[in-house]
């Protein structure tokens, strides 16, 4: 007696597109991030704000309470540097256009996305510092 062929022609081309989806997700979940050693948190304590650079790129850290956090210094406008501008609680405002960034959500005030970001972005990317050692440390 015959076996009748239940597979469907497709299975195995879907079991390697899945494998490969899974593969992918896993390598930009894991294998993507860098950690780098930023500064110190007692440089921080003392100026409320750093400006670093990593591979080519400056980011602003600032301190917001006891917490540090850190996001582009430049300000997505006309690129002027946040880390000349004011600190103000959990927000910095951009030297150049008084734009105000919240350091810690991300967020663009609503007078700033009115003004010059009807079509940037919708917030900026912050990065949560972690403190090990006096030394600050974050994935990027």
């Amino acid at each position: 007696m015959a076996k009748a062929n239940t597979e469907h022609p497709l299975s195995p081309i879907m079991d390697v597109f899945l494998c490969m989806v899974i593969a992918l997700y896993c390598h930009t979940r894991y294998a993507l991030y860098m950690t780098y050693t930023i500064g110190t948190y007692s440089d921080l304590v003392q100026k409320k704000k750093l400006r670093v650079l990593i591979e080519k790129t400056y980011y602003l850290i600032a301190l917001v309470g006891d917490q540090p956090y850190m996001i582009p210094d430049a300000c997505p406008h006309q690129d002027a540097s946040l880390y000349e501008g004011k600190l103000n609680q959990d927000c910095v405002i951009c030297p150049l256009h008084n734009a105000t960034f919240n350091v810690v959500t991300g967020d663009i005030d609503e007078v700033s996305k009115m003004l010059y970001f009807d079509f940037g972005p919708e917030k900026i990317t912050t990065h949560k510092v972690v403190i090990q050692d006096n030394q600050l440390i974050v994935d990027l």
